[in-house]
């Protein structure tokens, strides 16, 4: 480019903290449909965001982990505007999945999937200590500290983001 750069204006703001997330409401029959369906692909359908390879990827991952690490255990999942690593944790034999996300999900009362906020599962950490046996995450944490969700800036955003899953 003849030493130069292009520069130009690319900026995401989806600040969903203290409002509905993207994907606001998981209905219960919906999150049983996929979790009973015959196939990855109908699962997956309409759900995801990366494409059928990457949820294959996923899949495959799960698979090799869940009789020794999710199979009857209870996990949360970092981040999720969709189900759709919920469902696949659920298919795995899961036995209790908590997504936490930036925004309010509701979820219809349901035996293995449900979400809540960071600041509510800090609420409720404080009160009743809660322990997960396996935590899952695609394409969130490497967003912490960039501010495109409402939080701060701050260049070490997905570091501490990964040692609070540890904690």
């Amino acid at each position: 480019m003849g030493e130069r750069a292009t520069i130009s204006d690319w900026y995401f703001s989806q600040r969903f903290s203290g409002g509905d997330a993207f994907s606001p409401h998981w209905t219960a029959s919906d999150l049983d449909a996929r979790i009973a369906a015959a196939s990855l692909e109908d699962a997956m359908k309409n759900i995801h965001s990366y494409g059928m390879a990457e949820a294959r990827y996923v899949d495959h991952a799960i698979a090799r982990h869940a009789k020794d690490s999710i199979n009857n255990r209870v996990g949360i999942v970092w981040g999720s505007e969709r189900p759709w690593i919920e469902v696949l944790l659920a298919r795995h034999g899961a036995k209790q999945v908590v997504t936490v996300e930036y925004g309010r999900i509701k979820v219809d009362e349901h035996p293995v999937i449900s979400a809540t906020t960071p600041n509510q599962l800090a609420a409720m950490m404080l009160t009743h200590h809660r322990s997960f046996d396996f935590a899952a995450t695609f394409s969130s944490l490497e967003h912490s500290g960039l501010g495109r969700y409402g939080d701060s800036l701050n260049p070490y955003g997905d570091i501490e983001a990964a040692v609070q899953t540890w904690c």
